[in-house]
């Protein structure tokens, strides 16, 4: 049993492999490079959006545990003032206490020039600045 003979042409066969041509206006250019300047600015929005969201995340979580601090020391004054005489003792009776407690007798109510601007090392109660 044989097939039937194809009796098509060249450009009949080669059509099914050629992509189909569109044409567009030069108006329907102008309305995708709108479409991308949109698309541009919720990506560079939702960016902004994720950058707001953490920082407020950070500083929320921050401000917990802040007040995670306060309220045991609240609820609990015996342990903080432990803590508070144990880490003195370290001070006074380990080597390395008593190089950071001189280091910081040196330093104090002096300030260090960083980029940001001039900064005193230790604040009046003895604790390095954060900045």
């Amino acid at each position: 049993m044989q097939g039937m003979t194809d009796t098509r042409g060249i450009e009949e066969m080669s059509q099914i492999f050629e992509p189909p041509t569109q044409q567009s206006s030069s108006e329907e250019m102008g309305n995708v490079q709108r479409q991308d300047q949109i698309i541009q600015e919720a990506i560079q929005k939702r960016m902004k959006d994720e950058t707001t969201i953490k920082d407020e995340r950070d500083k929320y979580k921050q401000e917990l545990e802040e007040r995670i601090k306060e309220e045991e020391k609240l609820l609990n004054p015996q342990k903080f003032k432990s803590q508070q005489s144990f880490l003195e003792e370290l001070k006074q009776d380990t080597l390395s206490g008593q190089v950071i407690q001189s280091r910081q007798d040196v330093q104090k109510d002096r300030q260090h020039l960083t980029p940001q601007g001039l900064v005193e090392s230790y604040d009046n109660n003895g604790q390095k600045q954060t900045t």
